[in-house]
């Protein structure tokens, strides 16, 4: 399935293919070139498709928000 050139992000069904590929033991690379994106594409979906499933999310780094109607400037 290639890609058209200036395409912005890939569909769901790739980023299915590409995890199930992963999880059948085939390198980001051939990966890469079978789905028709960069070899970097596959790296960021597998890390965030890794991140999602073997570890529980994560705590957001930051102040927590205000509660309680606080005044709001525009």
């Amino acid at each position: 399935m290639p890609r058209t050139p200036g395409a912005k992000s890939l569909t769901s069904e790739a980023i299915q293919i590409i995890c199930n590929l992963s999880d059948s033991g085939i390198s980001n690379q051939v990966i890469a070139d079978s789905i028709g994106c960069k070899i970097r594409a596959v790296q960021r979906i597998l890390k965030d498709y890794h991140a999602n499933t073997l570890s529980p999310p994560k705590h957001s780094p930051g102040r927590p928000p205000k509660l309680g109607g606080g005044i709001y400037k525009y």
